[in-house]
């Protein structure tokens, strides 16, 4: 019995970590640059939110520009933990420019 629980516990957590990185909305993978992914959003938001051609493609713009500033601040190694809190605040404020 012992055997058999540990046995569906490692099956478990293999699952899960298999699964992980593994992060999509609507099944459109999220972090996404390639021209692939950025058609495959617009679609999404054509069809499921009835938005234009034009409208589609401003959003897709604007969330590579809010990742590309994310990952930014992310990677930066000459700010603080707690600076990076305030950068992704002002980031999602729309209060950081570059």
């Amino acid at each position: 019995m012992k055997k058999a629980f540990l046995t569906l516990l490692i099956v478990a957590f293999c699952a899960c970590a298999s699964f992980a990185q593994k992060f999509t909305i609507g099944g459109v993978h999220r972090g996404g640059t390639s021209p692939v992914d950025k058609q495959k959003l617009a679609e999404k938001l054509k069809s499921e939110l009835k938005l234009t051609d034009d409208e589609a493609n401003a959003v897709v713009v604007i969330q590579q520009d809010y990742q590309l500033k994310s990952r930014s601040v992310k990677i930066d190694t000459q700010t603080t933990d707690k600076e990076k809190k305030k950068n992704y605040s002002l980031l999602k404020k729309r209060e950081i420019k570059s």
